[in-house]
């Protein structure tokens, strides 16, 4: 029997299968992509100005002081032109096919990005093999077709909204925390495989490496995930291809974050989102200058192999974090959504510091441990706003994400891209305090939330007890009180009481 019940739960959770392995092939493509992407620039920046393969191989030698300084400038300025190249157009792509997925597919959006991560791989490949004749500002061209075709917040907005809409709203922070927990899990093989890699074979055999990622990903998205499609009176009476490129998806999808929620839902959507792209600017910052930093004395590491450790150390911890502490919290203890944010928020913080502080190897292991509950902060804040959101929503609401994580990750590129080698001289972790230091602000973001969320629940209990005190036939004027837009629950005082529990 107890047998029989174990197989029926593992078969169960294979049946709940959807787009996570297309996130995990995809993160594993992007990550492998991000270490060796920053690792060819900043070869390549050396090699440009020096002409000299000896130099640009050796830059932790005291002797090349500053050709190391000039390639440390030189490489984090070009990271941010690829930032740029890759952020500004998906902003634009992402604003369309947010709204475009909850009125005709929801596979498409998926299948998008993962072609324009295809077409860039391609490129790669083609500068590596001629990697000292071609110009720099050709690797410009793999961010730009990436961007076009909706890039990283693409994939991302496109994956969530779908698990969003699929969910069951009492499952909905676990299954998104597991979906998240696939960018870990990818990220982990991804930049420790990228180190070893590297080391022992080629830039091209890496970008080779990639493009296969990225094919099975494609390959997964056609055959085996089931597309979601609307009813016809939610089409609209539009064509696809029409209704893909109309301004209405922008207006629809601020609309969606904007337009009035009951219990005070829509600040507490706003704020919350606030608090989503102040985390991802910090996150992006770090992603940004974390590798460069690595390269700078005390420290030293040479190449990406030792760094490939440290990043699949700490996105493994992260990924293990979401896929198994937190589900099991959430089920034992009916953990708050705030509370996981928070204490994301706390892990954070103390990582950064850590990092910034560090003048030895070990110390900068000893981040992984301390901020591997980081990953619960954005995992939270998805769940959150996606409970505060319609299911016919949750590709609007998901479509700002992406647009304001675009946002994020120019801000955050041009921040720390900027600050990073201005303070170089001063001290070289201070960046790492800034970013402790903004993060902040989601935590005073989310107290606030949480506390003006349990005032409206004990706000609403006093009400429905007021109703309920007077012997008459009052019940259905109760349930239009208590009961607002989109609630999954029975109306009652012990329901009404909860309603802070469901966030």
């Amino acid at each position: 029997m107890g047998c029989q019940k174990c197989t029926t739960r593992i078969a169960s959770c294979f049946r709940s299968i959807t787009v996570e392995p297309v996130l995990f092939l995809y993160m594993l493509a992007q990550f492998t992509q991000f270490s060796v992407f920053q690792q060819f620039l900043y070869r390549k920046t050396c090699f440009d100005k020096y002409k000299d393969i000896g130099i640009c191989t050796n830059l932790t030698n005291p002797e090349y002081k500053e050709q190391e300084k000039y390639t440390q400038t030189e490489a984090s300025h070009w990271i941010f032109y690829g930032t740029l190249c890759l952020t500004i157009p998906s902003l634009i792509s992402a604003s369309f096919i947010g709204s475009w997925a909850d009125r005709f597919s929801r596979k498409l959006p998926i299948l998008l990005p993962i072609i324009g991560a295809c077409l860039s791989s391609l490129n790669y490949i083609i500068l590596s093999v001629h990697m000292e004749t071609v110009p720099l500002p050709l690797v410009l061209v793999s961010s730009t077709i990436n961007g076009i075709m909706g890039g990283f917040v693409t994939a991302i907005m496109s994956v969530f909204s779908y698990v969003g809409f699929i969910a069951d709203p009492r499952t909905r922070t676990i299954r998104i925390g597991i979906l998240e927990s696939m960018t870990f899990m990818g990220s982990t093989l991804g930049v420790l495989v990228s180190g070893i890699m590297l080391e022992n074979t080629s830039f091209t055999f890496v970008f080779s490496f990639l493009l296969v990622s990225q094919v099975l990903a494609c390959i997964y998205t056609l055959i085996f995930v089931k597309d979601i499609k609307p009813t016809e009176d939610q089409r609209q009476g539009k064509n696809y291809c029409s209704f893909l490129f109309s301004l209405s998806h922008l207006k629809s999808s601020v609309m969606c974050v904007f337009k009035p929620r009951e219990r005070q839902r829509r600040l507490h959507l706003l704020l919350t989102l606030l608090a989503v792209f102040f985390t991802l600017i910090v996150s992006i910052g770090f992603e940004e200058i974390a590798l460069l930093y690595t390269k700078h004395p005390p420290l030293s590491w040479r190449g990406i192999k030792l760094y490939g450790y440290f990043k699949a150390l700490m996105n493994g911890l992260q990924g293990l974090a979401l896929i198994a502490i937190l589900p099991i919290a959430k089920k034992c203890t009916d953990i708050h959504d705030t509370s996981v944010i928070l204490f994301g928020a706390l892990s954070k913080i103390g990582g950064l510091v850590l990092f910034g502080f560090s003048k030895y190897t070990w110390m900068v292991f000893l981040v992984a441990p301390l901020a591997m509950f980081q990953s619960f902060t954005v995992a939270g804040m998805r769940a959150l706003m996606s409970k505060l959101v319609e299911p016919n929503e949750q590709g609007k609401m998901f479509a700002i994400v992406g647009i304001g994580e675009s946002l994020c990750t120019l801000l955050g590129s041009t921040i720390f891209n900027n600050l990073y080698p201005a303070t170089l001289k001063f001290y070289p972790g201070f960046s790492f305090f800034a970013a402790a230091g903004m993060m902040l602000i989601p935590i005073i973001l989310i107290v606030w939330v949480r506390q003006d969320m349990k005032s409206q629940a004990q706000y609403e209990s006093l009400q429905v007890a007021e109703l309920q005190s007077p012997p008459t036939d009052s019940g259905p004027e109760v349930d239009e009180v208590a009961m607002g837009e989109g609630d999954q629950f029975p109306t009652s005082q012990k329901s009404s009481t909860l309603q802070f529990e469901k966030y």
